[in-house]
């Protein structure tokens, strides 16, 4: 459903005159053959935007299962985390400074703050507010070295 949504959004910055509800409910009918011609119009929209948007909005909008929408996305996300906190690691190197800052304040709130969170938040002192919003204390930052 939020691929959809994503769809949804690329094609109103596309193309705002579009009937923006009719795309996203031809997009989720159970009608393949609606489903079909909702694609092939987005493909046509899409045509002159660059191969990675294209590839993003057929993940998105192509009919595929769970599994295989994970397998192609992955050329685009990477491979999923091991773990916990090397997802919230991932969040924190985030060059989003509000998604960086939701990952410090769950990193927080969970109590994951060595290993890769803590040298990502020393990587992003910008971050550090998080843990005085949070109520939390962070393990000091190194010194910089004069050098």
């Amino acid at each position: 459903m939020w691929g959809l949504l994503g769809v949804v959004g690329l094609v109103a910055a596309l193309a705002a005159t579009l009937d923006i509800l009719g795309i996203f409910l031809a997009l989720s009918s159970r009608d393949k053959r609606v489903r079909a011609t909702a694609q092939e119009f987005l493909e046509t929209l899409a045509l002159d935007c660059e191969d990675r948007a294209r590839d993003l909005l057929r993940l998105a909008a192509d009919d595929l299962e769970p599994r295989e929408r994970v397998a192609r996305s992955q050329v685009h996300v990477g491979a999923r985390p091991a773990n916990q906190a090397e997802a919230l690691a991932r969040l924190l190197a985030d060059p989003d400074e509000a998604l960086a800052a939701l990952a410090a304040y769950h990193a927080l709130a969970l109590g994951i703050i060595d290993g890769e969170v803590a040298t990502t938040l020393d990587e992003r002192p910008e971050l550090r507010y998080v843990a005085d919003a949070a109520g939390r204390s962070l393990p000091p930052q190194p010194e910089a070295s004069h050098g």
